[in-house]
């Protein structure tokens, strides 16, 4: 074999070898052939992505031709929608007006949760998950604080007309999307397959978003190694870079890193990335730099501001664009027209899939008739943005799955469904506190904290074995145990002991300090109905043991029988907070009491509450609440000691902040309130967070028989509001105002932390 021989079957080897390790470079689109090719880079940047709509607008403006784009994480998002066949226009209606704060909120949890009270993982702050082997100690704190399932669901909503089995070649502009292999640690470059699935993988911030599977490998963000990807660019050989760069730039004052020391580890991370742009930078022909408002990857609530703010920033790059067009055309062949090898076209001209066919992974047996019902309704229908989010959604809000992917193929006649199962048994500790301070004619403050220890799973799917002890200044324990029984009726039984300790000191007046405790033992059984959406009935018995000797003078001990039935409708998009929606709580109790049987055989308890919340724009809404309770045959008058169980007091914070004073009851009361409610734009971080301002009022009053019940001498307050919502039921409220105390008009202070009743 001759020397040149033997050095071009080296270098045929050496092409193969390296082909076989980078497939996506076999997949190379064709390329304009009497013009330079054009590829655009799209940088990732979280929300500063929306830069990139401008970008595009620019260069659309200036007639640029664009042979392909290449994003990262915020760039795959802009780029695969551009690439599809939406205009810049089309793209920011899409994505810039949306609520991110839904889009980011999407924990998985059982359709029974609501169910449990004071047991629901949404009610409180802080929540560990322990590892399934009892043998192994660990935590299990989970891949990333967001499924991110809502995040894929938009994007799918948004490409359903394009197949799952694309090549992006044929989109009407080629299209890769840059991610990275989490367990092998290397750059992926997607070339093919389901954009949406290409775009999730692409922004899986890390620690944030759980990391993406397709097809068993798993996908973490493309920053993580290539952010703003020009060595993709150039590795394919393409002719002319145009990049839109919303990285991070190291920060070059130091007085900066005195005022912020972690952003000493901020700088050290980004090291490593800006490194390996400075090393492409020379292969670009023009970077542009919008200018993304000073916003963080994290401001999606600030996605219009940062178009903005871009859209004037780039004017600054139309003279080295229309450079770059001129170099084109220079280098264009003289004498022929340049024509386009990709045309831009709708992303509408795409027909819209009608799946025929239903075929399922990672289904559990019991699960797969449902699905396949679920699946009959859209069955040879077309397969519509609305269809598939309650298709998508009727599954996972199931709780059973920690990510639902839908594949369109065999030109959408062909529906595939991979499903991950979640992990079905657990042991969970949620841990928190509640605080709560008022002063006006008195003052209270109390501070309880609580741990909750539970096993979800123990005795099959949705059940939950749970034990909550409360200490400091209420000692408590419940023992609760929820079993569903389908899907349409659960059982609970709850064990417990409650000592609520009580003491009120003087505040703008003098009064004696007062101290007294309320105890109580039950053990109860309760059967509950969900049914539609948002309905469940409950009624339940059991056996009460109480002693009111220490807050009262008529105070008493004694054990009385319970039983109720009660109807709960709520729709409030926020358990504490809500902007829009409605509730409705309706409540009948029945008491038994055991020993003073001769002296009261059966008393009667009925109560209603209502709030409802009128949305009068994005950020304002109008919201409504009030409550009435009656002891209808009036029969508690003759156990005054079972007063501070079953009958009404004024000392309601979710009313009336100002009265701390529990020690006087009516067995009849009614209370209304309305209020003013702002919500700025946006949440206070990624995964939560909000942030409500109001000015509210109410009024009401108690009464000790109907003969009393009058509108003279009312209990009102007025007050400004500012609150936080932490999770969706938790979170912490300050109210200034003023109102009737003790028969005085004085102002009022409050404050609570934990689960607020608003």
């Amino acid at each position: 074999m001759k020397k040149k021989e033997f050095f071009l079957c080296i270098l045929f080897l050496m092409y193969t070898y390296l082909s076989a390790q980078n497939n996506f470079y076999q997949n190379i689109p064709p390329k304009p052939k009497n013009r330079p090719s054009v590829a655009l880079i799209l940088a990732g940047g979280g929300a500063r992505g929306f830069a990139h709509i401008a970008v595009l607008e620019l260069l659309e403006q200036e007639k640029i031709p664009i042979d392909i784009v290449i994003g990262t994480s915020a760039g795959s998002i802009i780029g695969s929608l551009y690439c599809a066949g939406y205009t810049p226009a089309q793209i920011k209606k899409e994505l810039a007006y949306l609520d991110w704060s839904a889009i980011f909120h999407d924990a998985t949890t059982s359709p029974f949760e609501n169910t449990l009270g004071d047991h629901s993982t949404s009610s409180t702050p802080f929540r560990i998950n322990l590892a399934k082997d009892p043998l192994n100690t660990g935590l299990q704190l989970g891949t990333g604080l967001l499924t991110g399932q809502h995040a894929y669901e938009l994007f799918k909503k948004l490409t359903l007309r394009i197949p799952s089995d694309k090549n992006f070649n044929e989109l009407c502009i080629p299209f890769r999307a840059v991610t990275t292999d989490l367990l092998k640690g290397k750059t992926v470059v997607l070339s093919q397959g389901d954009l949406a699935e290409a775009v999730r993988a692409s922004m899986s911030i890390p620690t944030v978003f759980q990391p993406f599977a397709i097809d068993e490998n798993y996908y973490i963000d493309g920053m993580a190694l290539d952010n703003t990807p020009i060595d993709v660019a150039v590795k394919m050989g393409y002719d002319i870079i145009i990049v839109s760069e919303i990285s991070d730039t190291l920060e070059t004052d130091y007085k900066k890193f005195e005022q912020q020391p972690l952003l000493t580890s901020q700088q050290m991370i980004n090291m490593p990335q800006i490194e390996k742009n400075r090393k492409y930078y020379r292969y670009a022909d023009l970077i542009i730099y919008p200018d993304y408002a000073g916003k963080s990857v994290i401001d999606y609530q600030n996605a219009v501001e940062i178009y903005n703010k871009s859209k004037q920033s780039v004017k600054e790059f139309r003279t080295p664009v229309k450079k770059i067009k001129e170099q084109i055309d220079t280098l264009s062949e003289p004498g022929r027209e340049t024509t386009e090898v990709h045309k831009k076209t709708s992303y509408y001209d795409n027909p819209l899939p009608t799946p025929t066919k239903l075929i399922i992974h990672g289904v559990t047996e019991k699960d797969t008739e449902y699905i396949k019902k679920k699946f009959s309704q859209i069955a040879g229908k077309k397969l519509t943005p609305e269809f598939y989010t309650h298709f998508s959604q009727s599954i996972y809000q199931s709780g059973l799955y920690q990510q639902v992917v839908t594949r369109l193929t065999d030109n959408g006649t062909v529906l595939e469904l991979y499903l991950r199962p979640q992990n079905r048994q657990k042991a969970v500790i949620l841990f928190g506190g509640n605080y709560k301070f008022g002063i006006a004619a008195d003052a209270q403050s109390s501070l309880s904290l609580f741990t909750d220890l539970q096993w979800r799973g123990l005795t099959g799917s949705g059940s939950v074995l749970a034990l909550r002890t409360t200490f400091i200044d209420t000692l408590a324990a419940q023992l609760m145990f929820m079993q569903p029984m389908g899907s349409h009726f659960f059982t609970q039984v709850l064990c417990s002991y409650q000592d609520n300790k009580n003491t009120i000191t003087s505040g703008w007046k003098h009064y004696s300090i007062t101290a007294g405790s309320l105890r109580q033992a039950a053990v109860q059984a309760r059967l509950g109905i969900p049914f539609l959406t948002y309905n469940t009935f409950l009624s339940g018995a059991g056996i009460r043991w109480y002693d009111t000797t220490e807050i009262m003078d008529t105070g008493a001990r004694g054990v009385n029988g319970d039983f109720f039935t009660g109807y709960l409708s709520s729709n409030v998009d926020h358990a504490i907070f809500p902007a829009s929606g409605s509730s409705l709580s309706i409540k009948g109790t029945g008491i038994l009491p055991i020993d003073k049987h001769d002296t009261q055989p059966i008393m009667d308890i009925v109560q209603i509450e209502a709030l409802g919340a009128i949305p009068v724009n994005k950020n304002l809404s109008i919201v409504m609440s009030c409550f009435a309770g009656s002891n209808l045959s009036q029969t508690l008058n003759k156990l005054p000691g079972l007063q501070p169980v079953y009958a009404f007091s004024l000392a309601d914070s979710r009313y009336f902040p100002q009265i701390t004073d529990s020690a006087v009851y009516g067995i009849h009361k009614a209370v209304i309130s309305a209020g003013i409610r702002f919500t700025p734009a946006g949440n206070l971080t990624l995964i939560g967070g909000k942030a409500i301002f109001s000015i509210s009022g109410a009024a009401g009053n108690i009464w000790s028989s109907y003969q009393t019940i009058s509108l003279k001498n009312l209990c009102w307050r007025a007050s400004v509001d500012a609150g936080i919502r932490i999770t969706e039921g938790s979170g912490l409220l300050l109210r200034l105002g003023a109102g009737k105390t003790r028969n005085y008009i004085l102002p009022f202070i409050s404050f609570e932390f934990g689960n607020i009743r608003y």
